[in-house]
């Protein structure tokens, strides 16, 4: 069987992956070497980075799970979703794999954990929509950077330690990641994600009415359809 050569030196074996050939440094930097979107973004936006978002967006309970929910990525190629769906071989390959990174990180999958992470990378997935695939990208807005590979690294390495070894969380996201109203995440009960947490919540055109993008170039907010969309989906619900 054949197998890779890992960052670390190790050989690794995709199909049959062991528990004792998974190092998180290897997950960390294949992970920050990867780009989010099949590299169509307009900044280089890291799965590490992501990876990082989505800690920050569940129940600390679920952070490490969430951190590492991409990490199989880190052995096998970052197949966008359309083409991954039609080769069900390789998603045999990536919950096997999957499998033996929780258990060697001593993660247990629930049906909550599941689902909260899952809302979670879908609500990743809009920020990011809204940021590092648009040409008007802003640095500061929600909180996504598109930081360089070897600082999403780092980011990822310090984000794992935090959650392994006791240390104090760091704060969810952003004190204000909605920077463009002159608001905080923690205080208006009207923006979609409030501290945030994988909680849909209720939806109301006055929440919709905030949902807008801000225009770098003009200097404007707008509202954008598809976020509208998104966000008309979310219904009441905690995970």
């Amino acid at each position: 069987m054949q197998g890779i050569v890992t960052f670390t030196g190790r050989t690794f074996y995709p199909l049959s992956p062991r528990a004792e050939d998974i190092d998180i440094e290897d997950i960390a930097h294949a992970l920050a070497m990867k780009c989010r979107f099949s590299g169509h973004t307009q900044v280089f936006y890291s799965v590490a980075e992501h990876s990082v978002l989505v800690s920050k967006l569940v129940p600390e309970k679920y952070a490490l799970a969430g951190l590492l929910h991409d990490a199989a990525e880190a052995y096998l190629a970052d197949v966008a979703g359309p083409i991954k769906s039609a080769f069900q071989k390789f998603q045999e390959a990536e919950m096997r794999l999957m499998d033996v990174i929780e258990d060697k990180f001593g993660i247990v999958e629930t049906d909550e954990s599941y689902e909260c992470i899952k809302t979670a990378d879908i609500t990743a997935l809009e920020m990011e929509k809204a940021t590092v695939m648009r040409r008007d990208f802003y640095r500061s807005k929600l909180g996504i950077w598109g930081y360089d590979w070897k600082t999403a690294k780092e980011l990822f390495l310090e984000r794992f330690n935090e959650l392994t070894k006791g240390r104090p969380p760091v704060p969810c996201v952003s004190a204000n990641p909605y920077p463009w109203f002159g608001l905080t995440g923690y205080e208006s009960p009207q923006l979609p994600f409030p501290n945030p947490l994988c909680v849909p919540h209720p939806v109301s055109e006055a929440l919709i009415d905030s949902v807008h993008h801000y225009n770098i170039t003009t200097q404007e907010p707008y509202v954008d359809s598809d976020s509208v969309r998104f966000h008309r989906a979310f219904g009441p619900g905690t995970c």
